[in-house]
């Protein structure tokens, strides 16, 4: 009777205890990756996996491997807000004093600058957005200052911590408060500071002499190289160079509260501080605070013309990683990419990964082009049929629509990235069009060549 009772008990306990969802092994997470790198075409990949203090995995795919470095856009960002909240951490840096006090020559249209605090920058929240900047086209090697001075041209949308916009300069903004405070070069502070002590022994904020695979991408399905420009005035905020390995100490110390091989490169609190988003707000420091595959983490997507990374922190397990990629278009950016992020988070913890696949956009897009060039065709081959019918309507009035039909697609192509600023609140240059759907422009380009030759012809027949 008594081990009976015993019995029952251990199966209650049992019951009540949560056992931990076993992580994929190595081995599943490589075939996983290998298999997404194959069925989407993908050029190259590398990707870290970490979990706890351990490297779980550091690949690479296709040619490249854990070691190759690649431009990781936009996941600059934490790096600068790690910079920052170390000078926060030694007494240096107060995040709720204005920029001004420490970057004095830090300006804004209106009379906003003196409200705009060092918490403001880090959570994009001080009111400055890109559809109120035009940037200057600063040469490559310009100082990051250059690029802080040409600030007094930027107006204001939004009262500082009143609504949240994305903006590149606030994070160029903080590494010139990190060059200022410090007395050193971002890079100079970045290395000693950050790099050094996290044996990032392949990262670095110049990228001379470095092999950096060509980045690519995609016109119908075929690749095409895509050169990023460095540009040191935006160092900070998208240009830092790093590996797949490297990335992985740099994980392991985000998600071990600071700390890496026994040095506290920040304090707890302030890597807490750092993770956590304002009331009601998207964005940390440095970190957007979302979901992926249902599971509460800590993400960051860098982009730049054929190139794109993430980097991912889950909140509620001990797993990050960061995936690193020689490709950038839209239908990569908007399905596959977060297709993969989601696959490692299901494996990662005990789940069932769906296969990333590639939207058809490019499929869609030739689809309407094969459509829109077909009417224009058609309309070059009966230009006799449409000289008929327009032979006793007016001169001017004929020729104004002739006008027209070559005007709407010219005017359609001239605002085409003020169009996608308006959509995607964003800034919007023609390069970045280029490499993200580039068969856009090759749709206006052909749509526009058949037009100007059937306006041509038409009045030449008028003639």
């Amino acid at each position: 009777m008594r081990t009976r009772i015993l019995a029952l008990i251990a199966l209650v306990l049992t019951g009540l205890i949560v056992i931990p969802a076993r992580a994929a092994e190595p081995t599943e997470l490589d075939s996983y990756l290998a298999q997404q790198v194959q069925r989407n075409n993908i050029r190259g990949m590398a990707a870290v996996i970490v979990e706890g203090d351990a490297i779980v995995l550091a690949e690479g795919y296709g040619t490249l491997t854990a070691d190759t470095p690649f431009y990781i856009g936009s996941v600059s960002k934490s790096f600068t807000a790690l910079g920052v909240l170390q000078l926060v951490d030694a007494g240096l840096v107060d995040l709720d004093a204005p920029v001004v006090e420490y970057v004095p020559d830090f300006t804004v249209g209106g009379d906003t600058a003196d409200a705009i605090t060092v918490r403001h920058l880090l959570t994009h929240q001080s009111g400055l957005a890109d559809r109120g900047y035009q940037p200057t086209g600063l040469p490559p090697d310009a100082a990051i200052a250059e690029r802080v001075a040409d600030l007094e041209s930027a107006t204001p949308v939004a009262e500082p911590g009143a609504e949240y916009h994305y903006f590149n300069a606030n994070y160029t903004t903080l590494g010139r408060l990190i060059e200022v405070v410090s007395g050193e070069s971002y890079t100079t502070y970045m290395q000693t500071n950050i790099f050094d002590p996290l044996a990032m022994t392949n990262t670095t904020t110049d990228p001379s002499g470095l092999a950096i695979p060509t980045g690519t991408a995609d016109l119908f399905g075929i690749a095409f190289p895509v050169e990023a420009e460095f540009s040191r005035p935006d160092l900070p905020n998208g240009y830092i160079i790093s590996t797949a390995a490297d990335l992985g100490n740099y994980l392991i110390m985000q998600q071990n509260g600071g700390a890496f091989e026994g040095e506290q490169i920040l304090s707890p609190e302030l890597v807490e501080l750092m993770h956590t988003a304002p009331e009601n707000f998207p964005y940390a420091m440095g970190w957007f605070d979302q979901e992926v595959a249902g599971m509460p983490a800590l993400t960051h997507g860098g982009s730049l013309p054929g190139y794109h990374a993430d980097a991912t922190l889950l909140q509620t397990d001990d797993v990050a990683f960061a995936l690193l990629y020689t490709n950038n278009d839209l239908p990569f950016y908007f399905s596959v990419y977060p297709g993969i992020q989601m696959g490692i988070v299901e494996l990662m913890t005990d789940g069932d990964p769906a296969p990333a696949r590639r939207i058809g956009t490019d499929l869609i897009i030739l689809a309407i082009g094969a459509l829109l060039v077909g009417l224009s065709v058609r309309r070059l081959l009966t230009v006799d049929r449409w000289t008929e019918r327009n032979a006793d309507k007016p001169r001017p009035r004929v020729l104004a629509s002739v006008v027209i039909g070559v005007l709407v697609p010219i005017l359609l192509i001239i605002f085409l990235p003020a169009l996608g600023e308006l959509v995607s609140q964003r800034d919007v240059t023609w390069a970045i069009l280029g490499s993200l759907l580039p068969e856009v422009f090759l749709v206006l380009a052909l749509g526009l060549i058949v037009d100007a030759a059937t306006a041509v012809a038409r009045v030449r027949a008028l003639a």
